[in-house]
């Protein structure tokens, strides 16, 4: 500890010859603006700090930021001059020696002098708790945007706060009526789309069934650069076995990593587990092909799919259709679907197991299918009002003939 406190009065002492040449230094005079906005940069850096570390939650951190730039506002007013310093230099020399005595003084009284010491230290590391894993007052930051929305229930932006601050917590299943609710108030917002999306499926234990991929769907079709919404959609197409979509979109991915080298390995990642997937795939379904001899697959349906010739002109080439099979009696989810565009028709399809979405509705479980296509001008999997089809029920699975379909009806 003596060598601490001889180090310690060194600095001091260095300190001071550094300082008091210019203390003293007679009719010198120091701005007041500059002095106060260096204490705003500095409190600011010291926010913006807490807010990297996760200690102050980004509405406190704008709040705070708000009462530092009203104080300094007050401080830099109209009659602030510069004020001459150290016309009575020959106190500076006194206070010198005050400053050492004080300081050492009031570490004694409130510091901790035995810290100093190592075995001190690695005593108290050893019975210090380990560091909890979330953020102490995020609790209570959910709690003051509870009370806030109790004020403003219409405020779309702390709803959306309050479903992020609950992801944050792992409270998925809070956070999904949050962000939904901040989603119905500002309608189609691809940030919040995408972040719905997410929260619904860590809610279903990470799979993205269901109403995750439309809405990543419709929110690319807004923004397609979404980065989040691209890494999601690709392991939703995944999840229902299309490899080949799924890595298309990691594809498109890809290039909007360039600075993010961690993030575009794993993406890589995910491109070779895909394609090594969809080569298992295509190695397991050979020899079936190879044994059928020409027999119609009882897990299969063939589609013949044309449009009317009406409906047909002025469509953009590249517009979607999807083609699908559902259940006659049963779930309104489809079994399989196909997706291709109006340049590929007339088109003629097979839809089976290999195109479901969901590994536990498949085509082989149900015995009466209704087959149909629909051309979607959003790119949406979900029908929408405008969008032409057309369907056919009472299908057999397996039927050896191919089901004719002409799209030639509007959904209303």
């Amino acid at each position: 500890m003596i060598v601490f406190f001889l180090l310690a009065a060194c600095l001091v002492v260095l300190v001071l010859v550094l300082l008091l040449p210019t203390l003293t230094r007679s009719h010198q005079s120091a701005d007041r603006r500059e002095v106060n906005v260096a204490i705003a940069r500095a409190q600011l850096a010291e926010l913006a700090q807490k807010q990297a570390d996760g200690e102050l939650a980004d509405a406190e951190f704008a709040d705070e930021k708000l009462r530092l730039e009203r104080d300094l506002a007050e401080a830099l007013g109209p009659d602030d001059r510069d004020e001459p310093v150290g016309a009575g230099g020959w106190a500076m020399w006194p206070l010198a020696a005050f400053v050492p005595v004080l300081a050492g003084v009031l570490y004694l009284i409130v510091g901790t002098p035995e810290a100093i010491d190592p075995a001190n230290r690695i005593a108290v590391a050893a019975e210090a708790p380990e560091a909890a894993p979330q953020t102490p007052d995020m609790r209570e930051v959910v709690v003051r945007i509870k009370e806030r929305l109790e004020e403003s229930p219409d405020d779309a932006t702390g709803w959306f706060m309050l479903g992020r601050a609950h992801m944050t917590l792992g409270e998925f299943n809070e956070a999904v009526p949050a962000i939904r609710r901040a989603y119905e108030l500002t309608g189609d917002n691809p940030e919040i789309m995408v972040r719905l999306a997410d929260a619904i499926a860590m809610s279903q234990g990470g799979s993205m069934a269901g109403e995750p991929e439309p809405l990543l769907i419709k929110a690319l079709a807004m923004q397609p650069d979404n980065l989040q919404g691209l890494w999601l959609l690709g392991i939703a197409q995944s999840e229902r076995g299309d490899n080949p979509s799924a890595i298309a979109t990691w594809q498109r991915l890809l290039p909007l990593l360039a600075d993010d080298p961690r993030s575009q390995n794993e993406v890589n990642r995910l491109i070779a587990d895909a394609e090594a997937a969809q080569m298992s795939n295509t190695t397991d379904a050979a020899p079936e092909l190879a044994a059928s001899s020409g027999q119609t697959d009882q897990s299969s349906l063939q589609v013949e799919v044309t449009i009317d010739a009406q409906m047909a002109v002025d469509l953009p080439p590249d517009t979607a259709i999807f083609i699908y099979a559902k259940a006659q009696q049963g779930p309104p989810m489809p079994l399989a679907v196909a997706r291709h565009t109006v340049s590929e028709l007339p088109i003629t399809v097979t839809l089976s197991d290999a195109d479901a979405m969901m590994p536990a509705m498949k085509l082989s479980a149900f015995d009466q299918v209704i087959v149909g296509a629909r051309v979607s001008f959003s790119g949406n999997a979900i029908a929408e009002a405008g969008d032409f089809f057309s369907e056919v029920s009472g299908i057999s699975r397996g039927q050896s003939e191919s089901v004719r379909i002409e799209i030639n009806e509007v959904v209303e």
